[in-house]
């Protein structure tokens, strides 16, 4: 099951403007090193159908078929209605990987003054494992907390807006399958939203730049009609097709396929 790192790679100079020679030259032979390592294989499975076009032209030999990853939380039987406006936000991952580290600096340093502006008495939990020192290289704000691990993940999420503001990556990411989980609403960028099945404004909401981001997240979170509609719609979608037992019947379908191909070569 492959994840495609130079497409990682390309996105991440990209995004932080690294043009150097020595960076230049990491890339080129990662690319290389990674194509020679496909090119060992006879098929490989990818996440989504944007990861499959991507690996078909850069590997066109290779046979190649889509198996989604499954949602790290069994999705919830019925999605938590929202009563009232939200005014509390969430944030999931840890600093290890440094596009999660990039992506909260960002949204607090260009997005959240002005929800704060706008959205008096917001807040916001950052999830997962933050060192003292990292938290402390970040825009200060004492209305948003870093909660760390928590062992009941839906609930933590439920009733609150997820947002997801990330623009280095390849696959999916799972975090928005576990807010679809919890039926917690989704604020993204093209490349969070990147892989998953669904449209913005019925399963999450895209915004690229951080005016656009700020008012996503503030009319969402004053719209109750549009909070139910997606947190129901994005439940819905990950029961379907990114629950345990959707997932393995899709890959069950894969590895039966791969196998009656490889019989009938031999």
């Amino acid at each position: 099951h492959h994840q495609l790192h130079f497409v990682y790679a390309r996105r991440f100079l990209e995004t932080n403007g690294v043009n150097g020679a020595n960076a230049s030259y990491i890339t080129q032979r990662m690319i290389r090193e990674e194509f020679a390592y496909l090119d060992a294989f006879d098929a490989a499975i990818v996440f989504s159908e944007v990861d499959r076009e991507a690996l078909t032209e850069f590997c066109p030999t290779l046979e190649i078929s889509i198996s989604p990853f499954p949602s790290p939380e069994d999705p919830t039987s019925a999605a938590v209605p929202f009563d009232q406006p939200v005014r509390q936000f969430v944030f999931v991952a840890s600093e290890a990987h440094r596009p999660n580290y990039d992506g909260l600096r960002w949204f607090m340093k260009e997005v959240w003054p002005e929800i704060k502006r706008l959205l008096p008495g917001a807040s916001m939990e950052v999830i997962g494992k933050w060192s003292r020192p990292a938290q402390a290289s970040l825009p200060h704000s004492e209305d948003i907390c870093f909660s760390g691990f928590v062992p009941e993940l839906l609930k933590c999420l439920q009733k609150k807006i997820m947002i997801v503001p990330v623009w280095i990556g390849s696959g999916i990411r799972t975090k928005i399958l576990a807010a679809w989980s919890a039926s917690c609403p989704v604020v993204t960028t093209t490349v969070g939203a990147e892989g998953l099945l669904g449209k913005s404004g019925e399963h999450f909401i895209v915004a690229d730049n951080p005016s656009a981001f700020a008012s996503a997240c503030i009319e969402l979170s004053q719209n109750i009609s549009q909070l139910n509609r997606i947190a129901v719609n994005g439940l819905e979608l990950v029961q379907k097709y990114y629950s345990l037992q959707a997932v393995r019947k899709t890959r069950l379908a894969v590895y039966e396929k791969l196998l009656s191909t490889h019989r009938k070569a031999k």
